[in-house]
């Protein structure tokens, strides 16, 4: 309880300046588009990529819903993903090294380092949040066996950012650093149909980000995948 404590105040720390910000022009996109949401639920699917930050248009539509355009409330939802985060990644690291001195220095310097607070700091981008959230889950219940559930929170990771299927890679990583070698069998097919979800919808004609050429095979995409895993 002293541990959890300790990191919930260091994330509330860190990013207690993130509650004197107000919404910017990309909140009011999605503020204004989760009511087209509301009314269709297919709507997202019509402006791809977008179907790839559902969660993220949840969250929103959530909040928006309750709290209307209090900005205050969507910062203390991602100071709270963060904060969650933050737990998953101590599981994950005591779990894998089985060092708790480990798994605490690794959360406390998760929680405190700000080099990538736009995460936290810019409602738009909660999508990174929701991806870490589902993508730790993901790896913590496939270190326990629970492979049916750890598939459902990869569905979550898939529809909150397009770069999810990288667990996949992340998964045979961390088997072969706990367990030495990496132990392929029918469980693997928990991940098949969420993956080819995402890399169907993935080349979609309609995805802007295809079309304009942001995203591509191409050789110097090869090293951005590897670093992005690194």
């Amino acid at each position: 309880m002293k541990i959890i404590l300790l990191l919930g105040v260091l994330c509330l720390v860190t990013y207690w300046p993130a509650f004197d910000n107000q919404f910017i022009s990309d909140d009011y996109v999605l503020l204004e588009r989760v009511e087209s949401w509301r009314a269709d639920p297919f709507y997202l699917f019509s402006i791809s990529p977008e179907h790839f930050r559902m969660t993220t248009y949840a969250a929103f539509l959530s909040l928006k819903s309750v709290f209307g355009y209090h900005s205050g409330a969507f910062y203390a939802m991602a100071v709270l993903l963060h904060f969650l985060n933050t737990l998953l990644l101590w599981k994950l690291v005591g779990r894998s090294t089985g060092n708790s001195t480990v798994a605490l220095l690794s959360a406390v310097f998760f929680a405190s380092f700000q080099d990538p607070q736009e995460a936290v700091m810019w409602l738009a981008a909660m999508n990174e949040l929701l991806l870490g959230l589902f993508l730790l889950a993901t790896l913590i219940l496939w270190q326990r066996g629970r492979f049916f559930w750890s598939a459902v929170c990869y569905c979550g990771a898939i529809f909150s950012k397009e770069s999810a299927p990288l667990v996949v890679a992340m998964i045979l990583t961390l088997e072969l650093w706990t367990g030495g070698r990496v132990r392929l069998g029918r469980r693997y097919l928990f991940l098949l149909v969420p993956t080819r979800l995402a890399l169907f919808t993935y080349v979609a004609s309609d995805n802007s980000l295809i079309q304009s050429g942001a995203y591509s095979l191409t050789a110097h995409s090869v090293g951005v995948w590897m670093k992005t895993l690194a």
